[in-house]
């Protein structure tokens, strides 16, 4: 399945100083992030599921990410939680 996501996200963001050379300093910072990429979903085991992002950083202010790389990828796990029914 292919998409897009946006995202709005409190990060630490490293600080960019052309000219000053490599710090460790970073800021914590609201930034935009627009990506598009495939997704894919599969059976673990009975009920849990995965699923793997490949996501392209098509979009971001300024340069200011918390993601290093312009390729994205993610993976995940869903765990089925039951509900109990009250009983009346």
């Amino acid at each position: 399945m292919s998409g897009a996501e946006a995202e709005y996200i409190n990060a630490m963001i490293p600080q960019q100083n052309p000219g000053a050379g490599p710090t460790d300093s970073s800021r914590r910072l609201w930034e935009w992030n627009v990506a598009m990429g495939f997704k894919t979903d599969f059976q673990v085991y009975k009920g849990i599921r995965g699923n793997v992002q490949t996501l392209y950083r098509i979009w971001n202010i300024e340069n200011q990410t918390p993601y290093p790389d312009w390729l994205i990828m993610r993976m995940g796990f869903e765990f089925p939680i039951k509900k109990k029914v009250p009983k009346k």
